[in-house]
């Protein structure tokens, strides 16, 4: 009896080889890689997390500087319309205006269009024109007097010789207008 001997196979063996190489890079890249993705993840997270504060810290900071300066603004224009209010000239403005509403007997649209009315205003109107003119924002300015009425206005809309107050509503009226 003869023995034969197998013959080794020349094709399979270096595909293996290949595939085991392969296969262990493959799980050294994904070990590897593991962790770097976890770091990133936790990193961005918390970028994201602390940008996210500062944010709406300098929003909170940006609101708080404006809502101040708004209130500061305001503040200083009560204040001017106070001190123009209690002006010697322009008291003396609206006095001479409610009595000539009254020595023409109290119609309002009929004494705004009058001459007499036109005379106090050509007198008196200066100092209130020339106020009007050097703020930019304002557009009008109003002299009304106790009963709310609009005895005069700079710019003489439609609101001139107009009544602001209801006295005898059947409403209560807001005091927000």
């Amino acid at each position: 009896m003869t023995q034969q001997t197998p013959t080794p196979a020349k094709g399979p063996l270096p595909k293996k080889r290949n595939s085991l190489s392969r296969s262990l890079m493959g799980w050294f890249l994904l070990l590897a890689l593991a962790p770097m993705i976890l770091v990133e993840l936790v990193s961005y997270q918390q970028t994201n997390k602390s940008l996210t504060e500062i944010a709406g810290q300098q929003l909170v900071q940006t609101s708080e500087g404006k809502a101040f300066f708004l209130k500061s603004w305001f503040r200083y224009r009560f204040m001017d319309l106070n001190s123009h209010a209690e002006a010697d000239h322009n008291r003396s403005f609206i006095t001479q205006l409610i009595d000539g509403l009254e020595q023409s007997g109290g119609d309002l649209q009929k004494y705004v269009g009058s001459s007499d009315w036109a005379r106090r205003v050509d007198v008196a109107q200066h100092d209130i024109v020339i106020l009007s003119r050097r703020y930019d924002y304002i557009f009008d300015l109003f002299l009304i007097d106790a009963k709310g009425n609009v005895l005069y206005s700079v710019a003489r809309k439609s609101d001139l010789a107009a009544t602001c107050l209801m006295v005898h509503s059947p409403k209560p009226v807001s005091p927000i207008v």
